[in-house]
């Protein structure tokens, strides 16, 4: 009996970091899963306080400048954050079903807040990504938010 309870519990230490594994997961993403998606459309432009909108702006210094055909590939990081080239890192916040949703909260310290969500098919394999990156600068007195929005396929 004494033999049997220790092979049982050499089992379970066997299975038991698989289980754990199988569990950390991201909506349905493992760390580690890389996808590639080619960026569709692209809009960039930018608002003033006067209520100016200026549409096909440069993209400006600390947002990701990806052109239209350019293939991008993505990774899962280990906290399933959303990771890209040119820095993109956004954190994991919710599973929304047919949609994995990552977001950096804007805070006083920083004003710009950056939004991925990557859609997925019925087998939860991604098939199009929308990414929204937003930056707040000021000049003087007057804030202008810039804003440059992905559409990736």
């Amino acid at each position: 009996m004494k033999h049997l309870l220790l092979q049982t519990i050499a089992c379970c230490a066997v299975l038991l970091p698989f289980s754990q594994a199988e569990a950390k997961t991201y909506g349905g993403f493992t760390p580690g899963k890389t996808f590639t998606m080619k960026v569709k459309e692209k809009v960039s432009g930018k608002v003033d306080m006067t209520g100016k909108v200026l549409k096909k702006t440069p993209v400006p210094a600390g947002i990701p400048d990806y052109k239209v055909g350019q293939k991008i590939k993505f990774k899962i990081g280990a906290k399933g954050q959303l990771t890209g080239p040119d820095g993109l890192s956004l954190p994991f916040k919710n599973d929304a079903g047919t949609a994995n949703v990552y977001y950096i909260q804007p805070s006083r310290s920083n004003p710009s807040g950056d939004i991925g969500q990557v859609f997925k098919d019925t087998e939860g394999k991604p098939t199009d990504t929308a990414l929204t990156f937003f930056k707040v600068k000021i000049s003087g007195f007057i804030p202008t938010t810039y804003t440059v929005v992905y559409t990736l396929e």
